[in-house]
């Protein structure tokens, strides 16, 4: 089975069910995770996503169904699904925490229910990175992991490129698990990643460059944590004296955020953060002495006292060059 985006969840669902037809799955841009890492709340923070995907969603599913297939009844059958029509948004703000409603579909609630081989893909301009190493992390199944530049797309057609031969990589795949050829694909590192090279701040990347890098396993062995302490002259190795920090961004920060979910259409990509970092708290660090590579999904932590009843916090992760700019590298 392999899907992309909601074929991508669903790929990973039916796996957690053990239908005994299913002998593997190629995830494309899929999570694991309902919750925290879908297009509702993405870290338990209200998308605007949710509304503009739930939109998109209401609109598909009150199309009328083809004639061809359901005959002369295919007038009643729509207008009955015009009746029945849900707007989905609001059922979605009405389970704002996590429970029942998005544990269910969620495969990270319990990873071993999965007992089929997994092959986890994506890009990172797409919105569901996160869920890759995740996987490849909390499957015991045998699994794979591979990530480029790309955004919300399969990897042969992934922009930003370059983009790679993703069905002969698919058929090495099918051919392994459902036809029982050794394609030597299992002896590859199981995580692969497109390490992308430094670039100046821009709306859109025809191609970001860098290269391939593969580890062994995930977490992987050569990968050390490195720590930074939020003080208030900015990022340091070492905690300064606890000084309380307080803060208001202007409503109009995160404008240039881009697209929460990019598709690689211009303009879609996170701009110059200049004008977002000016709205922001922020903490720089000096200039690095050395080449600095990521790889991993950097973790903050906070204490936070708020004075209002809802509130919610975004952290950014930027490149700022000589000349000033800023380039978001995650959030």
């Amino acid at each position: 089975m392999m899907g992309k985006s909601w074929g991508g969840f669903n790929a990973l669902q039916i796996a957690a069910r053990r239908p005994e037809a299913l002998r593997a799955v190629i995830a494309v841009c899929g999570s694991d995770d309902r919750y925290a890492d879908d297009a509702h709340y993405m870290g338990g923070c209200l998308l605007n996503e949710n509304l503009t995907w739930g939109s998109v969603l209401l609109t598909l599913s009150g199309l009328p169904p083809d004639p061809a297939v359901v005959g002369d009844a295919w007038r009643a059958i729509w207008l009955e699904r015009l009746t029945r029509g849900v707007f989905f948004p609001e059922v979605w703000l009405r389970h704002q925490g996590r429970d029942a409603y998005w544990r269910r579909g969620s495969v990270c609630e319990d990873f071993q229910r999965i007992a089929c081989p997994v092959y986890a893909i994506g890009g990172w301009a797409d919105a569901y990175t996160n869920a890759i190493p995740r996987l490849l992390s909390g499957l015991r199944s045998p699994r794979k992991g591979l990530v480029g530049p790309w955004s919300h797309n399969y990897p042969h057609s992934g922009v930003p490129g370059p983009a790679i031969g993703f069905l002969q990589e698919a058929r090495r795949w099918w051919d392994q698990w459902l036809k029982g050829i050794d394609t030597g694909i299992m002896n590859e590192p199981p995580y692969r990643v497109w390490m992308q090279e430094s670039v100046p701040p821009r709306a859109s990347y025809a191609v970001r460059p860098g290269r391939w890098v593969a580890e062994p396993s995930w977490p992987s062995p050569r990968v050390t944590t490195r720590r930074y302490a939020l003080n208030p002259g900015g990022l340091g190795e070492t905690s300064g004296p606890e000084t309380p920090l307080a803060w208001r961004s202007p409503a109009a920060t995160g404008l240039a955020a881009g697209e929460w979910c990019s598709d690689g259409g211009e303009g879609e990509a996170p701009g110059d953060q200049r004008e977002d970092d000016a709205g922001s708290l922020t903490f720089d660090s000096e200039p690095l002495a050395e080449r600095l590579e990521i790889l991993g999904a950097p973790v903050v932590a906070l204490e936070l006292a708020v004075d209002r009843p809802v509130a919610f916090v975004v952290a950014r992760l930027s490149e700022v060059f000589p000349d000033g700019s800023s380039s978001r590298v995650t959030h």
